[in-house]
């Protein structure tokens, strides 16, 4: 059916839609048209729930030529790095929580793994954010950082501080003992690799570095 209003998503696209009804032919979605958009109860990952939100694929039923969507992206979406190279920039969508951290969807064509040990924010599911390819591993699965590379961001990120501080009269209160939240609210980026940024300043003498503030020298 032809339509003059925009769905939130379109087939071949993930979206994290909100189920409106459940009954005995599956779930319902809100995806910004008048008929709402079903999930099979077999394409249902866990038994989805009215009032709940889910991350899906929406595809093109064969057999009923109708549009569905499905909660399973690993059946339509690829796990295998081949195509991604270290260091590369993506968008994320935050789908899942796992035992090692979060699960997201890469470009909406992948999915990889983020580790909790190195997500300094706090995450919630079907948030869009840019990240990065942190490694492919030898099964070929992917791995994601929220940050740059320290080596690549350091330099780019001293051009930053240098102006947040011309910003903000040469004086800024983000030092090396900020909170991490703190510092990549600000930035974006780690502690870590925020103080190795401080670092290469204070070293080419163009801070100051204080308990309680930064100055620009």
């Amino acid at each position: 059916l032809a339509t003059t209003l925009k769905p939130k998503a379109c087939v071949g696209e993930c979206a994290y839609l909100k189920v409106v009804q459940t009954n005995r032919v599956g779930a319902f979605l809100d995806w910004g048209l008048p008929k709402d958009l079903l999930v099979p109860f077999s394409e249902q990952y866990i038994s989805m729930q009215k009032g709940y939100s889910y991350a899906v694929y929406i595809y093109l039923d064969e057999a009923s030529q109708r549009i569905a969507a499905s909660s399973r992206l690993e059946n339509f979406l690829a796990s295998d790095g081949g195509a991604w190279k270290a260091k590369q920039a993506v968008e994320l969508m935050i789908y899942a929580k796992s035992d090692l951290g979060f699960k997201a969807i890469i470009d909406g064509t992948h999915l990889g793994q983020l580790y909790e040990n190195e997500v300094f924010r706090k995450l919630h599911y079907g948030e869009r954010l840019p990240g990065y390819i942190r490694q492919i591993r030898a099964d070929g699965r992917i791995d994601l950082s929220l940050y740059r590379a320290a080596h690549l961001a350091r330099g780019q990120l001293a051009d930053e501080i240098l102006a947040h501080l011309k910003a903000n009269d040469g004086v800024s209160g983000l030092t090396d003992k900020s909170p991490p939240q703190d510092i990549y609210d600000t930035f974006g980026v780690s502690k870590a690799v925020y103080k190795k940024a401080l670092g290469l300043l204070y070293k080419n003498r163009q801070i100051k570095i204080e308990k309680d503030r930064l100055t620009l020298l």
